[in-house]
């Protein structure tokens, strides 16, 4: 005969059945309605883990991308058909669409120029350095994937010629960093 539950293992049971009861879905998305590329690259990525978290198909996260774009970001993307629904296509397709008006291919050139011309201002600490590099790196190119951005060579090699203090940047560069948070290491 098997031992009875105690009644402190009863409740964490009970407590694990009822997390795991937790709908799928409940995560809310917020709005947008900026027209700045910065708002736009954290909006997105705010959709993205929504949509991820929410476990949503291609067709619904279509129909919440169009629905959460208001005011003045509305007015740069309506013209831009979300699509058949019912086909369901990628909705990373229709993000692109989007990213590209509120990105435009002038600002990402220049956003490429900021990053070439880049350096570590006076009393600016590393870690918002790091922070700022990366920013001008993802506005500069849009379309590549966080992954990619990680451990983008030229990212790294800009952020550790741009250190002001020539010891650190001396040390980071022999210490051959594998990715860009390797470069903060």
């Amino acid at each position: 005969m098997a031992n009875p539950l105690t009644a402190a293992q009863l409740q964490q049971v009970l407590q694990g059945a009822i997390a795991g009861a937790r709908p799928i879905g409940t995560v809310k998305l917020t709005t947008f309605s900026s027209a700045e590329p910065n708002e736009w690259m954290s909006w997105k990525n705010h959709f993205i883990r929504v949509a991820t978290l929410n476990g949503w198909n291609h067709q619904v996260a279509r129909r919440q991308l169009s629905a959460h774009v208001l005011g003045k970001a509305q007015t740069l993307i309506r013209d831009i058909d979300i699509g058949d629904v019912a086909a369901a296509q990628d909705f990373r397709n229709l993000l692109t669409q989007y990213e590209n008006r509120f990105i435009p291919q002038a600002a990402s050139d220049l956003a490429r120029v900021k990053v070439t011309k880049a350096r570590q201002s006076e009393g600016e600490a590393v870690l918002d350095w790091h922070s700022r590099l990366r920013e001008l790196f993802i506005r500069a190119n849009p379309g590549m994937a966080p992954n990619e951005v990680e451990v983008s060579r030229a990212l790294m090699d800009q952020f550790i010629q741009g250190l002001a203090n020539v010891r650190v940047m001396e040390n980071t560069w022999n210490a051959r960093p594998a990715t860009y948070d390797d470069c903060l290491t």
